[in-house]
């Protein structure tokens, strides 16, 4: 696994085996939490680590 502490949608995406369009719905539905800067969001290590259980 990457030893990135933040990664965009799309490499959220692609770790997760998903298309980004998921990711955007997850995050929508509240269920992963993101880094909101500005119009940008980055999703922490943590997240990706409760998403993958």
């Amino acid at each position: 696994m990457n030893d990135k502490s933040v990664y965009t949608v799309e490499e959220f995406a692609q770790i997760m085996g998903v298309k980004p369009l998921t990711v955007r719905r997850w995050i929508k539905n509240g269920e992963i939490q993101v880094i909101r800067l500005g119009r940008t969001v980055r999703i922490s290590k943590d997240e990706l680590k409760r998403k993958e259980k």
